[in-house]
This record gives C-alpha cells, structure tokens and sequence, in this order.
C-alpha cells in the first residue's frame, strides 16, 4: 500500500471516531434531558393527582358521625328483593342458551 493510501485511510478513520464519539455523546445528552423532562412532567401529574385526591377527600373529613359510645346504628333493608332474578338465579349460575 502506498504512503498516499495509508493517509488517507488514517485520516478517514480518524474523522470517523471523532464523528462517532461526538454522535455518542450528543445522544446521552439528548437522553438525559428526555429523563429529565419525563421526571419534571411525572412530578407535576402526582402532585396535581395528590391535590385532586384532597380535595375529594375534604367532605369527608369534615363529616363527623353523630353517635355516642355504645350505640350501634341499623340500616334498614327492603323485604323484597333488588332484582327481578330470582334467589335460584346467582351471578355464578351458569346460563345456558337454547334455540
């Protein structure tokens, strides 16, 4: 191989690796403030669902039951029954279909 052909090779090869590492790190660059972006947004949408969920949950912090110590409450439930099925009739049951 000629001295000429050695040179150019080199110098090919050299801009190469400069232009591979320069690529290499621009893209962990470029991931990086992908990350960092993706955890600033995440942030915000928990802090905004922790505020929704407080709110929400204020009524009922403030509902305060008013019964004394020992006293039970009853709840009061129809005689008939909620649905038209009928007590043979569970979600469990299978239902067949004939035609």
């Amino acid at each position: 191989m000629r001295l000429r052909t050695k040179l150019v090779l080199t110098a090919s090869m050299l801009t190469f690796a400069i232009v591979l590492v320069l690529a290499v790190v621009f893209l962990g660059e470029l991931l990086q403030q992908r990350v960092d972006t993706t955890a600033l947004d995440n942030e915000v949408l928990a802090q905004e669902v922790l505020l929704s969920t407080r709110q929400a949950l204020e009524p009922l912090q403030q509902a305060t039951l008013q019964m004394k110590p020992g006293q039970t409450a009853l709840t009061r439930t129809p005689n008939v029954l909620a649905s038209a099925r009928s007590a043979a009739e569970s979600a469990t049951t299978p239902a067949f279909v004939t035609s």
